[in-house]
């Protein structure tokens, strides 16, 4: 197995950097983190899919985090799980409860 880099202190600066042109090019670039829980959650309502909430670490930190419906069948097929290495080509954030 390939020693893997994790992109360290990513999950910090998305969480506390308030410069757009910063925020921009986080965005834009493709982290590696590791995998460290996934669960899945109900539908919100009016909806059949299932979505599911991740808890990703740079390393240093971790965040949680939505995976897209859209990627579900990683998940089901057994292609992520706990502990794998990632790397997200691309995500974005929402603020919730005035954080980000």
């Amino acid at each position: 197995m390939s020693n893997v880099q994790l992109t360290g202190g990513i999950c910090g600066r998305l969480a506390n950097t308030k410069n757009e042109e910063e925020l921009e090019t986080l965005f834009n670039s493709e982290p590696v983190l590791q995998i460290l829980s996934i669960k899945k959650v109900a539908p919100t309502p009016g909806s059949t899919l299932d979505r599911y909430r991740i808890i990703v670490s740079d390393g240093e930190a971790f965040t949680q985090s939505m995976m897209a419906t859209q990627l579900n069948h990683f998940v089901e097929e057994g292609l992520i799980t706990k502990n794998t290495v990632i790397v997200v080509e691309k995500f974005t954030c929402n603020y919730v409860q005035q954080r980000r």
